[in-house]
């Protein structure tokens, strides 16, 4: 008997008693006997619970058995952790939070810094977050002063160690403000040799080193120099100072006297120091007595009271070591005034800014010079000689130069000279190509210069731009498409200002073709006739007009056309050609006079053409009458025409030549002078050659 519960076989007075709230043995206990323990709720589940514990004979799931978690909902706050800096929280549970646990860890260690100067001393100061008035560092070796501390500068103040480097002033090789001192070992104020640093004066020293000999005292800068062979007063000069100098001379010096001989005492006041005086006299002068002492006494002649005695007396001081500075006066003994000047050397034509040297040659008698200049001219040296330095200014006008020579009988006549402006010559003629400019780029133009100038300045017409050279006596310039004529202008510069300009003009459009050279005979009929004209600059296209009983075969828009004729006989016929480009016209180049007719078709020699060769005139140039010569290789009629530069037919004769050499003479008395055009025409040849006409 003695079954509790009969319905659970578990349950019998024969049972073990389990922890399960149940009376599983019948004693009438439920879980006697069992072992209970307190659990606490561990939320976070860091092994510490919090909060009122529960007893239970089995362990509580989420519960554990060690209480006394400050904070249950972070895992890392608990009484197991490690206290830390960290803002004031309790890590470890027991009621102190960063500095005040003594077992926080992670403390910054600090130094006092009572003089805010950056560096601390004392003992250490650990704490979570840096106090006011700390430093990190303990190397300031002298907290109550913020001059002192480890990155101050050494200075020189009495022994503190400004920089804490245990070294003070001297004996810190970084300290600062040390002056510079000698050594002076004799005592005399002035020192020498290596420099000395330090930051009070050492004894027997000096602040300057000018001494040329420490070791006697007697020699320094600024001692007297005495005559001992010593540079005394260190200045490189031994016995330099001992001569004193003289007064001035007593004495007639200058006199206006009769063509006579004569004499005459000359003197200075003694001097201590002085031992001997020496003299020297001008030319004229003879010694009397006197040489060596204060006094002389001089003689003269009546030649050379004649020729006048002009020039300086000297005495000069001498001691036991050297001769002192000479005392001197001029001397001026004539019986009349000086000669007339000779002419004045020296620039006639001045600019501002000149600087120019005028002279006469030394005049008789003379003493001195008195030069008188315009205006505008400034003597910088020389007045009183016979040669002069002066500066032109800005203010000169012209003038006149003067001078005279002077001595004590009075002024010579005056020379003079005529100044006046160096202005600029005109520029020789200009160079360079001057039609056919049309688009052209590059094209120079130079002049050889002008009289005095210094520099150019050229101007040019609308269209033409300098590219380079302006100040230059050439410039290169660049020409537009629109530019159809102008004038190109150049003057000479310098001082005195801009000189008459040289012009010359030019033209985009080409200019007039040369002389056409061809037959001005032909025969009727005749064909492949060459007519041409040299090269013209600039020109893209040459027109050709011939006779109407002609035809232009080949060439026409070049320079040189072959034209067939028709039978038709015709006189006083042209042949015109006139070029072009883009910017224009070139005049028109004319070869008139051309004749057709059956007598310029022969007499031939069998099977050959006629022909000119070795034309030749003279006297070239010519007055009055030239010869005309030529060899003709066969007999022929020719045709000879004299023209002029424009192609204008002045003369013409027909003949027949003879074969070899052929000569004949013209009469020019009514030509004006110039250039012209001997042609000689023999069937389809020419020949010409150019006269010049004086």
């Amino acid at each position: 008997a003695g079954d509790c519960n009969d319905g659970n076989a578990a349950i019998n007075p024969g049972a073990t008693e389990v922890c399960n709230n149940i009376d599983d043995d019948c004693d009438g206990l439920t879980d006697d006997g069992l072992t209970f323990l307190t659990y606490y709720v561990d939320g976070d589940g860091d092994g510490y619970g919090a909060g009122a514990g529960t007893s239970s004979c089995v362990a509580i799931p989420g519960s554990v058995l060690v209480a006394g978690d400050c904070n249950d909902g972070n895992a890392a706050i608990n009484p197991g952790a490690q206290e830390i800096c960290d803002g004031g929280i309790d890590n470890d549970c027991d009621g102190l939070a960063d500095d005040a646990d003594p077992s926080v860890i992670g403390q910054g260690t600090y130094y006092a810094d009572n003089d805010g100067d950056g560096y601390g001393a004392g003992a250490a100061i650990l704490a979570c977050i840096q106090p006011v008035n700390t430093s990190t560092n303990n190397t300031d070796c002298n907290d109550g002063n913020s001059a002192i501390n480890p990155g101050a500068q050494e200075i020189c103040d009495s022994g503190i160690d400004n920089d804490c480097d245990g070294l003070v002033d001297d004996a810190d090789p970084s300290v600062i403000g040390q002056g510079t001192y000698y050594a002076d070992v004799d005592g005399d104020g002035f020192g020498a040799g290596a420099a000395i640093l330090a930051c009070v004066q050492p004894a027997n020293t000096s602040t300057n080193n000018t001494d040329c000999n420490d070791g006697s005292a007697t020699v320094y800068p600024g001692a007297t120099e005495v005559c001992n062979g010593v540079d005394d007063n260190c200045d490189g000069i031994v016995d330099n100072t001992m001569v004193p100098s003289l007064g001035t001379i007593n004495g007639p010096l200058q006199q206006c006297l009769p063509i006579s001989s004569g004499s005459a005492t000359f003197s200075v006041v003694a001097v201590p120091g002085v031992l001997t005086y020496t003299w020297t006299v001008p030319v004229g002068f003879t010694i009397v007595s006197g040489q060596g002492t204060t006094t002389l006494n001089v003689s003269w002649t009546s030649a050379a009271s004649h020729f006048g005695i002009v020039g300086p007396i000297t005495v000069t001081p001498n001691d036991a070591c050297f001769s002192g500075t000479p005392s001197s006066g001029l001397v001026d003994i004539n019986y009349t005034a000086p000669v007339r000047p000779p002419s004045i050397s020296g620039a006639a034509k001045v600019c501002p800014g000149d600087v120019v040297v005028y002279s006469i040659a030394n005049v008789a008698r003379a003493s001195s010079y008195l030069w008188t200049v315009p205006a505008g001219v400034n003597i910088t040296s020389g007045q009183g000689t016979n040669i002069i330095t002066a500066t032109i200014t800005g203010a000169f006008g012209g003038g006149m130069i003067e001078v005279v020579g002077i001595n004590v009988c009075g002024a010579s006549p005056s020379r003079t000279k005529t100044m006046n402006f160096n202005i600029p010559g005109v520029p020789s003629p200009i160079s360079g190509i001057t039609t056919g400019l049309c688009s052209v780029t590059g094209n120079v133009f130079s002049t050889a210069g002008a009289t005095a100038a210094t520099s150019y300045v050229w101007s040019t017409p609308p269209g033409v731009t300098i590219a380079s050279g302006q100040g230059t006596n050439t410039i290169t310039v660049n020409i537009n498409g629109s530019f159809t004529s102008g004038s190109v202008f150049v003057s000479g510069v310098n001082g005195c200002g801009t000189g008459s300009s040289r012009s010359v003009t030019i033209t985009g459009n080409p200019g007039i073709a040369g002389l056409i050279s061809g037959p001005i005979t032909v025969c009727p009929g005749a064909t492949g006739i060459v007519y041409q004209v040299a090269t013209v600059g600039g020109a893209n296209n040459y027109t050709w007009t011939v006779p109407s009983s002609a035809t232009i075969t080949s060439g026409q828009g070049t320079k040189i056309i072959t034209v067939d004729f028709n039978l038709t006989s015709a006189i006083n016929q042209t042949v015109s050609v006139r070029t072009d480009n883009a910017c224009g016209l070139s005049p028109l180049r004319s070869l008139s006079g051309i004749a057709i007719n059956n007598i310029y078709c022969g007499p031939r020699l069998a099977g050959e053409n006629s022909s000119i060769t070795q034309v030749n005139v003279f006297p070239n140039p010519a007055s009055d009458l030239v010869t005309i010569q030529f060899n003709a290789a066969n007999e022929s009629n020719y045709r000879l025409r004299l023209t002029d530069m424009l192609g204008r037919e002045i003369f013409v004769k027909e003949g027949t030549t003879s074969e070899g050499k052929n000569t004949m003479q013209l009469g020019l008395e009514t030509l004006n002078g110039g250039v012209y055009f001997v042609e000689i025409q023999s069937g389809e040849g020419s020949q010409s050659i150019r006269l010049m006409v004086e």
